[in-house]
């Protein structure tokens, strides 16, 4: 076989299983968000009521309003800074796979014995990661044209997401060839995107700080504005940006060694033996580092959220049309701070439920990569190992929930809703008996189908929110909805704690975690 064939068809049968969720997951959230527009908001003056979103707050979260008479717009300006995030990340994860981590574990010196420079290969992958990205932009900007929104937008808008994602892929490819392994790579790839989102915040928060949208791709995201300017100068932007800097990897590429890198760190501080005393140490030891990460994110999110609060609150108010959605609904409560931070919790709950997946997941790349079989040759069994993870995932699904609490009660001090302390914190620690479910799924994904661990219950965690997020405004059949475990959480502060739906949740993740680790024990090691 031809070594770019072969390099080509290994990259493809790597990359495709994630690459197709990802778009088709896409696909379905645009199509959820135009269906839930015009149902929500069907007539001019609900639409013209909108414009209330437009304050300091809003658009420092989402950016300025722009297109939102309609529903392709409003879906590219509400969902379009979370649809960035989401393939800005799996591209960083991606790239950073390929052009490091397949050096990291040895596995790319098998492709360069042939005849193949290790600039070709490197081309190859990043041509394959940009044609993902080809595939996301197909996928949302097909999504909106499917469904009836303006096509020269809807183009517009899948370059856009598309672009986000090949630029943010390229990022990473160049700290790839800049560190010395994939972790230091995806870090300092994560900390650029990070800092890029918070000059957004600081343009977006008055109009005199605007000019700064220029000099961050986040602010791009933003000057795009697919159904109302249309400025395709930033949309060039992402992809012109993505290609310099694939090409400047590639250069790299062919100036270092295989396994080299043009900055090595040496870690020359005194050894911390007292963390490394057992497993579950250890793992907290390698994990504290993405947690932090997790907290401050989550909790500059929570605090902006908590900021909107009282803008929320006076659109609910002013909007009539959207008082009788409610009342018809059973959800009048959200017209009270309590209700509203009650219903938002459950957007945060999806994240304590995706940070606890991802911590189960790095369980199952030290099996991938080989470092277990190093830990199971002392006197450590498989049981103790795996329930140590667990348990980390769980601990640090709750330092979430009482950090996001914290700021969000912070936020809403700022705009003036009058949210107590305990009732932030009751709203966040309500959302852990779905993180709990959703780690027992994930172990017991790990025993069973080691493979999926990380995409099969990240999937169902999103997908399920959505279902109680759109269903019962679109009338879907109650067993549609009893599916979704956000579904049989009460919406605490306004209302009182569910016991029961919330042991059985807990219940229901304890006995998959447990049937998960004895599958673990018994089942025989699987690599990548």
């Amino acid at each position: 076989m031809h070594p770019v064939r072969a390099a080509t068809g290994l990259t493809v049968r790597l990359a495709a299983r994630g690459t197709l969720i990802l778009a088709g997951l896409l696909a379905l959230y645009s199509v959820l968000e135009i269906i839930s527009y015009n149902a929500t908001y069907a007539d001019e003056s609900s639409r013209a009521a909108l414009q209330m979103f437009d304050t300091p707050a809003v658009r420092m979260l989402q950016g300025p309003p722009h297109g939102i008479d309609t529903a392709g717009g409003f879906t590219a300006w509400d969902d379009g800074w979370v649809m960035g995030a989401v393939t800005a990340i799996w591209a960083m994860l991606t790239s950073t796979r390929f052009l490091r981590g397949e050096e990291d574990d040895d596995r790319v010196a098998a492709l360069l014995a042939g005849p193949m420079s290790a600039r070709r290969l490197v081309a190859v992958q990043l041509t394959l990661v940009a044609a993902a990205a080809v595939l996301l932009t197909l996928a949302v900007g097909g999504t909106l044209v499917a469904m009836d929104e303006d096509v020269a937008g809807s183009a517009l808008f899948g370059l856009t997401v598309g672009g986000f994602a090949a630029l943010w892929a390229a990022v990473a490819a160049v700290a790839a060839q800049v560190l010395d392994n994939r972790r230091r790579a995806l870090g300092a790839a994560s900390a650029a995107f990070a800092l890029a989102y918070v000059v957004r915040l600081v343009a977006n928060s008055t109009e005199e700080r605007a000019g700064l949208r220029t000099v961050t791709p986040w602010g791009w995201l933003d000057e795009v504005e697919p159904f109302a300017a249309r400025r395709g100068w930033a949309v060039a932007a992402f992809w012109v940006a993505a290609l310099l800097l694939a090409v400047l990897a590639v250069a790299l590429r062919g100036r270092r060694d295989t396994g080299g890198a043009f900055i090595t760190l040496a870690d020359r501080r005194a050894p911390r033996l007292r963390w490394l005393a057992g497993p579950a140490r250890f793992a907290w030891h390698e994990s504290r580092g993405v947690l932090a990460a997790w907290v401050v994110g989550l909790a500059v999110w929570a605090g902006v959220i908590g900021a909107m609060t009282g803008t929320m609150l006076d659109f609910l108010a002013a909007d009539e049309s959207y008082r009788r959605m409610l009342d018809a609904l059973g959800m009048s409560m959200m017209l009270r701070a309590e209700g509203f931070i009650g219903v938002l919790a459950g957007l945060f709950g999806v994240c304590f439920a995706l940070y606890a997946v991802w911590r189960v997941a790095a369980a199952r790349t030290d099996e991938a990569t080989g470092r277990l079989d190093s830990i199971l040759v002392l006197p450590v069994t498989r049981r103790r190992w795996l329930t140590g993870h667990v348990l980390l995932a769980l601990a640090g699904a709750g330092v979430l929930a009482v950090v996001c609490a914290f700021t969000t009660w912070v936020g809403t001090r700022q705009s003036g809703a009058g949210l107590h302390l305990d009732a932030a914190l009751r709203a966040m620690l309500n959302q852990l008996p779905v993180a709990v479910l959703f780690v027992g799924f994930a172990t017991l994904v790990l025993g069973v189908a080691p493979r999926l661990t990380q995409v099969l219950p990240a999937s169902l965690a999103g997908l399920t929110y959505v279902v109680e997020l759109v269903g019962p405004g679109l009338d879907w059949p109650a067993w549609v909805l009893d599916l979704s475990p956000f579904h049989h959480l009460a919406l605490v502060p306004a209302e009182p704690f569910a016991l029961v739906p919330a042991l059985v949740l807990t219940g229901l993740g304890l006995v998959a975690a447990t049937v998960g680790v004895e599958a673990f024990r018994r089942r025989d090691l699987a690599a990548a």
